[in-house]
């Protein structure tokens, strides 16, 4: 269902570069801030992001850095970056993922049509604070299935990776690993995320886009063509 908060994001770049990330002090991330703050590079549409096309299932990493395209939208300025989403049949399943160091990049991501008008937005309702496990360390982590099209007919193209004004102004409590993470190896108690230290919320960092979903038919055809060609050489 689309949410409530596509209207706030939508605005993308009309508000213009008024709006500053506030209350940078204590931030762990001085040089991420200081860029976001600057006048410098801003500020872009989303159009000018570059999106990675994607060809294959599997998981892309997405690097935020002071380089990034600046834009601002009605929930803060922000670093953005993205991918152009591949040919799938049907559903592409969607597991977004920020892992927890000193600090971490709080993800949203924005579902994008082709003209780059925001769809739908995957935020702090889905993507959430969650403890280690086997699969995963501490982060922030979400599911959601992008359709092929949504109800109004619109067709989802590209995602943008952003942050907003109100998860750079908090942090987050260190959250304990599970206990079967722990008795599996995979984590450690004495790792910085577990310690009594608050989590910085940073402007720049990695965010991992896990996609899975079936190629369609006359996809999988022109790549297996293209491997016998390959081999032919």
């Amino acid at each position: 269902m689309i949410r409530k908060t596509i209207l706030a994001l939508a605005l993308a770049t009309i508000a213009g570069c008024a709006s500053q990330v506030q209350d940078a002090n204590n931030s762990k991330d001085e040089a991420g801030i200081a860029a976001l703050n600057s006048q410098q590079g801003c500020c872009e549409s989303l159009a000018n992001v570059s999106f990675a096309p994607v060809s294959k299932p599997g998981a892309v990493e997405i690097n935020l850095s002071t380089q990034s395209p600046k834009i601002e939208l009605n929930s803060g300025r922000t670093f953005a970056e993205g991918i152009e989403l591949p040919t799938a049949l049907g559903e592409i399943k969607l597991t977004v993922y920020s892992i927890i160091d000193k600090q971490v990049f709080v993800p949203t991501v924005l579902v994008l049509d082709e003209k780059f008008q925001v769809l739908d937005v995957i935020g702090e309702d889905i993507i959430k604070h969650r403890e280690s496990s086997i699969l995963y360390k501490s982060g922030y982590l979400g599911e959601y299935a992008i359709p092929n099209r949504f109800s109004n007919g619109q067709k989802p193209v590209y995602l943008a990776v952003v942050t907003t004004k109100e998860a750079l102004a908090t942090s987050s409590e260190p959250m304990p690993p599970s206990e079967f993470a722990l008795q599996s190896g995979s984590v450690s108690a004495n790792d910085p995320y577990y310690s009594n230290l608050t989590i910085t919320h940073s402007a720049i960092g990695k965010v991992t886009l896990e996609l899975d979903y079936e190629l369609p038919v006359y996809v999988r055809k022109q790549k297996w063509r293209s491997k016998q060609g390959k081999m032919r050489l």
